[in-house]
């Protein structure tokens, strides 16, 4: 939808900024696919090999999910949203441009989006981890968990 209102400014309001167009257009796509990964993970939408998980039961479902968030997704979120923190402070300090075109729009508001989409996977992941310990407590998953959705 994004992409289709910036070819309409494109066309008819600003004719001639292919360049600053192009730039837009990649910026909203990246905004929209990192701002997106917390709610894929929150839907369970995530891709996964679920020929053998989907036949487990939701105990199993939940201890394999936290063996899985302690050894990939722990260590890993943290160090993402520092980099992505440093990437960004970096692009603001510079007050950073496209070099697209000879005058390109700023990029220091869309590499902020990195830590901010960072630390929102990384609160959804905490909610995940949460259901998991709840599901293996008490035998049954809550409401909006992964194992519930079978």
């Amino acid at each position: 939808m994004a992409v289709v209102c910036v070819e309409v400014f494109k066309r008819y309001i600003h004719e001639h900024a292919d360049g600053v167009i192009f730039d837009l257009d990649n910026m909203l796509y990246g905004t929209a696919f990192m701002l997106c990964g917390a709610y894929t993970l929150a839907q369970n939408a995530h891709v996964r090999g679920d020929f053998l998980y989907s036949s487990m039961r939701p105990r199993m479902q939940a201890s394999l999910d936290i063996v899985l968030y302690a050894v990939f997704f722990i260590p890993e979120s943290p160090p993402s949203i520092y980099a992505g923190f440093d990437y960004a402070s970096d692009s603001w300090r510079i007050a950073e441009h496209s070099n697209v075109t000879a005058d390109g729009p700023p990029v220091y508001y869309f590499k902020s989006v990195i830590p901010l989409a960072g630390a929102l996977v990384m609160l959804q992941g905490v909610a995940e981890i949460v259901r998991c310990v709840v599901c293996l407590r008490t035998g049954e998953c809550p409401a909006g968990s992964r194992t519930s959705r079978r």
